[in-house]
């Protein structure tokens, strides 16, 4: 995540009780593959969490300055309502979650922050069968007699947010290939490609070298990345290379 230079100011003076997220703007073909805040303008008040929606659900989440408010996955609790959320490793079925109900015999299962928690309080859950909606509905009977409980949106003009994606070329551009600095206005900060690693090889432009060991008769070509690894033998790696873990002498 990068956050903008210039200090952000919140009003909490009207948040007492419930949760504040903390969303950056994004456009509906990165929202496709993530989820996205659905915000009251009138009162800045989560109304939905749409994950991974259709065209017109997301749609309905643009808000009046076109862009949509991605979950970033900042998150805070007021202490209200952190006070509430300790008292319920009691709560079944809501106790399996914790270690208290796993140590009491208690059949673990799997209870997600924003599509869960945060659902059941923006939304009523409805009843069902499944040990999930048990839960999703214990939550939200255990949290909807907070008054005033909600969970508040602020979104921060200049925040990025990028998640990791499950591919080999998302992973190098996001971690290593990219350059922060380029995008951060005003900084100060000095970048470098080289970090926690011995390099006798050959200067190449564009490559990355983290955490390794390089031997001077490795050859790495332009825009590749090694990392996590120590190679000391005639190695020759091609352009635009990802190599992790690898130690050869």
């Amino acid at each position: 995540r990068t956050l903008p230079a210039s200090h952000l100011k919140i009003d909490w003076s009207k948040i007492k009780s419930g949760f504040v997220v903390f969303s950056g703007l994004t456009d509906a073909a990165y929202a496709a593959n993530h989820g996205v805040f659905k915000i009251d303008p009138a009162t800045q008040l989560v109304t939905d969490i749409v994950y991974r929606g259709a065209q017109d659900d997301v749609k309905a989440c643009v808000l009046a300055n076109g862009g949509l408010a991605l979950v970033t996955g900042l998150l805070y609790f007021t202490p209200a309502t952190a006070v509430r959320l300790l008292s319920l490793l009691v709560v079944p079925p809501l106790e399996a979650c914790t270690y208290f109900g796993v140590d009491n015999g208690a059949e673990s299962f799997e209870l997600q922050l924003f599509l869960d928690l945060l659902k059941s309080v923006v939304s009523k859950p409805a009843e069902g069968p499944t040990v999930l909606d048990r839960a999703r509905r214990a939550l939200w009977l255990q949290l909807s007699d907070i008054d005033p409980v909600g969970v508040h949106c602020t979104v921060i003009e200049g925040l990025k947010y990028h998640f990791l994606e499950p591919s080999f070329s998302h992973h190098v551009a996001q971690l290593y290939l990219a350059d922060p600095a380029a995008t951060w206005d005003g900084t100060t900060r000095q970048w470098s490609p080289y970090a926690h690693m011995h390099f006798d090889g050959p200067s190449t432009p564009g490559i990355r070298v983290i955490n390794s060991i390089i031997g001077p008769d490795v050859k790495i070509g332009a825009g590749s990345t090694i990392c996590h690894s120590e190679l000391k033998s005639e190695w020759v790696i091609g352009n635009n290379c990802f190599v992790s873990g690898v130690r050869a002498n």
